[in-house]
């Protein structure tokens, strides 16, 4: 095939001696002289097409006695030529396609294309019907057909109103090309790691999709935000683009998302394992579990078959921990040790991967906002975290060195609000330790924080949040802070 598709030349000037092998061999003798005189090219030139056609099968070349009383080779079609002529492909062939010869078809097949009825038969419709049942492709089917391309296949189909069978969309050729292009290690840095498993603790859910074309279940890790800047370095840390647009978010304000799915999810999974606790653990080390090594599963599962409701009760429908406005205003935690300004460490948290777990938490999870305390008659600054799942707030207290809260509050769905409150120095000493691992608004809001308290974390006077961080300025912040303005005497930690 590959020395007739050469040229177009070498292409049409076998298919012409093929046809006229086909219409003359019975008339006479074929020589090399004939066919020279009849096609007007030069003797060597026949030699080398029909030693073209004498590889493909397509030609017979004998030595017989010539008229002239001498010895001499003469050409004749082959039988699979001659079944090319039975089909009245040859027509086909040699139209519509620059001349060239459909010569991929395997020897063993060429029986079953001789007794091919043909398109205007009655019985063909069940040939083709019986054919198509039986291919495991689309260039198959057409190739046992005869036909040299899928696009005559497709008509005949389209005509006789046959179904494609599923399995030709099928592409198990570009799923493995695509899974090459997945890194073997897709977040080398373990401080990335760190920070990523801390997103994902707080605003990410491992959940499951359905892929029709490969009928089968594929992993995916979706997060969700209002501001896009951690969005952009969580696709930095992926290898992925930045999502072009937000998604709408009903009537609030619109979300950027970035998910990964399939082999990718499932080897973020495994490198931010360690930084995963609770339910979001358990939840990640059921789908390691359940997803083949490529992230998929066959079969149509939904997300309650791999992680049942009363196996993760924490799981829910609902976007976003925030709760209420009257599940967010809380009084302090009591500390009972470590009380007042002396018993504060220079340095809160020490591991820089344990501060970029913390940013990334407070970057999800977090919330900053001021509390008033009339014993000094001056502003403190409130660094909050909540989430439903105890292990989160208990490894972020354990991480600033505080004991971790005591019981929840409730919402109304019933699941449990777990949250952890820092003030005045603590909370400073906090914020410069992570300000490098926030990002957009969570970023801005710190770094005002920063610049409007003392180093001891509080502002002489009573200010309020809205006059800290005007919603004009920062759009993203909640309605109602997390703190309360008008508490008395807030718990120095």
């Amino acid at each position: 095939m590959t020395d007739l598709a050469r040229n177009t030349r070498v292409d049409l000037c076998c298919t012409r001696i093929a046809k006229l092998l086909l219409e003359d061999a019975q008339n006479f003798a074929v020589t090399r002289a004939n066919l020279a005189r009849t096609l007007k090219v030069e003797g060597p030139t026949i030699i080398d097409h029909a030693n073209h056609l004498e590889r493909a099968s397509l030609v017979v070349k004998e030595k017989v006695l010539l008229s002239s009383g001498k010895r001499g080779w003469v050409y004749k079609p082959s039988p699979k030529l001659l079944a090319m002529k039975a089909l009245r492909d040859w027509v086909f062939l040699s139209r519509g396609h620059r001349g060239a010869m459909d010569l991929s078809v395997a020897e063993g097949q060429w029986n079953e294309l001789a007794n091919r009825p043909l398109a205007t038969n009655p019985e063909f419709p069940a040939h083709l019907e019986n054919i198509v049942r039986t291919s495991k492709t689309v260039r198959e089917a057409a190739r046992r057909l005869g036909f040299r391309g899928v696009s005559i296949l497709s008509h005949h189909l389209q005509k006789l109103a046959i179904p494609r069978p599923a399995e030709w969309s099928l592409r198990p050729d570009l799923s493995l090309r695509r899974q090459s292009l997945v890194p073997a290690v897709v977040i080398a840095d373990p401080t990335a790691r760190a920070w990523v498993g801390g997103l994902i603790q707080g605003e990410g859910c491992i959940q499951c999709r359905y892929v029709t074309n490969t009928q089968s279940t594929c992993l995916e890790i979706d997060v969700a935000m209002v501001d896009p800047a951690p969005i952009r370095r969580l696709s930095e840390y992926y290898g992925l683009e930045f999502p072009a647009k937000p998604i709408r978010n009903h009537d609030w304000t619109p979300q950027w998302r970035k998910s990964v799915f399939g082999l990718r999810a499932l080897r973020v999974l495994e490198e931010i394992l360690l930084h995963l606790v609770g339910e979001k653990q358990k939840e990640a080390q059921k789908a390691i579990a359940f997803f083949s090594s490529n992230g998929y599963h066959e079969g149509k599962f939904g997300n309650q078959d791999i992680w049942p409701r009363g196996e993760f009760p924490l799981r829910t429908k609902r976007r976003g921990g925030a709760g209420t406005a009257q599940d967010r205003i809380e009084t302090p935690t009591p500390l009972g040790v470590g009380r007042g300004r002396m018993g504060v460490p220079e340095v809160i948290v020490k591991n820089t991967i344990d501060r970029a777990w913390v940013g990334a938490i407070m970057q999800g999870e977090g919330n900053l906002g001021c509390f008033y305390v009339k014993r000094t008659r001056s502003t403190s600054v409130v660094l909050s975290i909540t989430n439903t799942d105890r292990a989160t707030i208990a490894k972020f207290s354990g991480c600033v060195g505080l004991p971790s809260p005591v019981k929840p509050k409730y919402r109304e769905s019933g699941l449990p609000l777990w949250r952890k409150d820092i003030y005045g120095i603590r909370a400073i000493r906090l914020l410069e330790e992570i300000l490098l691992f926030l990002e957009g608004e969570k970023r801005r809001e710190a770094d005002r924080a920063l610049e409007f308290f003392d180093s001891n974390g509080y502002h002489p006077g009573h200010v309020r949040t809205s006059e800290i961080w005007p919603l004009n300025e920062f759009l993203l912040r909640p309605r109602k802070s997390p703190a309360c303005d008008d508490e008395d005497d807030a718990n120095v930690n």
